[in-house]
Parts: structure tokens; C-alpha cells; sequence
């Protein structure tokens, strides 16, 4: 999944996508922004009180620091050499095996898709697919075979340290904005019930394990 992965990313890595996607958006176009920075400015105070009781102190810290950078976050993800088609959504669910030709993955369900940082997919495929028990691990061998894999398949000039700035990006970008939406949504409302507690619990493990690293 993760070679695959790579190889889509690869396929369009720094491609005029506009030419060919000409409705594709990137992150600060004006469907996106400011409307993202808006939105979780009206619902972070909510935010903070209702997920307080399970978040740590080192976690709350990074929660506001992200809160206060986030317009800068979204910027990030619109510039530069390094961007290429994303799905979006890329877990579980949104994965075809095909069982005649040996498990090969196909990624479905295309309606997030954009122009942003390969990375935001990886991340977010780390959150939404594995327990939080398994996150640390496979975030580690994800973390190194999805960065070699791009080298593999003919990604120039993406240092190492870009890539670890990408990575705490995507961390805090769509994973914090949807644990903001879905965080402070009435229980009522919710069709999966324990969604926002695992989307919030396993974004701010990883904010917590990269805090750690040294």
C-alpha cells in the first residue's frame, strides 16, 4: 500500500496539475481558506474544554501551538517543489484488493483528492487504519519505507529534513482540523460514535512521539 502509494505520488510529483486537473484545488484556495482557519477559530475554545480531560499537558501545548500556526500549516501545503496529486482519504475503507491479481491495492473513493504533499496521505492512512496500540511502530516503518520508496522511484531534491517539517505538517493539518469539526459535534449528530475520540487520541500520540524524538 505504502510503495503504492509512493508511486502515485511520484507519477505527478511537481506537475503543472492545473493543465490537466483544472478544478483541482490546493490547500489555499478560497474554498479552503481562510474558511479552515475560520472555522476552527469559532470551535477551538469548545475544543480545548471538551478534549482537555483526555489530553496531557505536553499535548494541550502542542494543541495551541498548532491552533496558532495553523494558517502558516495551510500555506505550506500550496507551495513550494515538492507538491503532487493526493487522495485525501486514503485508509481502510477506500482500499480494493484485487484478490485475482495477488492483493494488488487500488485507492477508491476519490472525493478528497487535491494538490498538496505526498505525506498527508501516508499520515493520515497511519491514523484512520491501525490501532493505537500498533500507531508508534508502523509510523516508524512507515515513516522511513514511504521516504525511501520516493528516492526508489525518482524523487530528486527532497531533503530528509523537508520531509520531517512535511511530516509534522500533515500531522497538524487535516488530522487537527477534522479533530476540531468532529470534537465538538454533538454526540447526536455522530453516525460512528467513537470516531472523534480515536481520530483525537491517535493525532495527538503521534504530536506526542515526535515531540520525543531527538
Amino acid at each position: 500500500i505504502v510503495s503504492r502509494m509512493a508511486q502515485l505520488h511520484c507519477k505527478f510529483w511537481n506537475k503543472n496539475l492545473k493543465i490537466t486537473f483544472p478544478q483541482l484545488k490546493k490547500s489555499n484556495d478560497q474554498i479552503f481558506r481562510p474558511f479552515f482557519t475560520d472555522f476552527i477559530s469559532k470551535r477551538y475554545d469548545l475544543f480545548k474544554t471538551k478534549w482537555a480531560p483526555i489530553l496531557n499537558a505536553f499535548q494541550l501545548e502542542k494543541c495551541d501551538e498548532i491552533f496558532n500556526n495553523f494558517s502558516n500549516i495551510q500555506h505550506r501545503f500550496s507551495t513550494g517543489h515538492h507538491l503532487t496529486l493526493i487522495h485525501g482519504d486514503i485508509k481502510s475503507p477506500n482500499i480494493f484488493y484485487d484478490v485475482e491479481n495477488g492483493y494488488e491495492p487500488y485507492f477508491i473513493d476519490w472525493q478528497h483528492c487535491a494538490i498538496g504533499k505526498g505525506v498527508q496521505d501516508l499520515i493520515f492512512f497511519i491514523i484512520e487504519s491501525f490501532d493505537i496500540t500498533h500507531i508508534k511502530l508502523v509510523f516508524n516503518i512507515m515513516k522511513n519505507y514511504y521516504y525511501k520508496k520516493l528516492l526508489e522511484y525518482g524523487v530528486t531534491n527532497y531533503t530528509l529534513e523537508e520531509y520531517e517539517q512535511d511530516i509534522d505538517d500533515a500531522i497538524s493539518y487535516i488530522p487537527f482540523f477534522t479533530a476540531v469539526w468532529f470534537g465538538t459535534i454533538s454526540q447526536d449528530e455522530l453516525i460512528d460514535k467513537n470516531f472523534p475520540y480515536f481520530l483525537i487520541s491517535k493525532m495527538f500520540y503521534l504530536i506526542e512521539i515526535r515531540g520525543q524524538s531527538p
